[in-house]
């Protein structure tokens, strides 16, 4: 699976990502536990409120926000923070999603 989005990674930032469901506001709840000092994250998260409030879709968004906010693509910088290989801290935080 992060071989698979480190590939996805390296397109454009302007690359749109179009997910199969509106899940878009518990993903970020969940990135939030993870860098909750993120201020892309917490941007993020109020924009994605206020469009749900309104019942309007938050899809599709851009790989380019999705680097700054999304933490499966962020295993590199975070990985300091676990003292784990960036592969160790992209399972790692897959596992505190399972159970989130």
């Amino acid at each position: 699976m992060y071989s698979s989005l480190k590939k996805i990674a390296n397109f454009p930032d302007d690359t749109e990502i179009y997910c199969g469901h509106e899940y878009t506001l518990k993903n970020l709840k969940f990135a939030l536990t993870i860098e909750p000092k993120n201020q892309e994250l917490q941007k993020r998260y109020e924009e994605t409120e206020r469009l749900r409030k309104m019942n309007k879709s938050t899809i599709p968004s851009t790989l380019g926000l999705e680097k700054k906010t999304n933490p499966f693509l962020r295993a590199g910088i975070l990985k300091d923070r676990y003292q784990l290989s960036e592969v160790e801290t992209f399972a790692k935080i897959r596992k505190l999603k399972d159970s989130f």
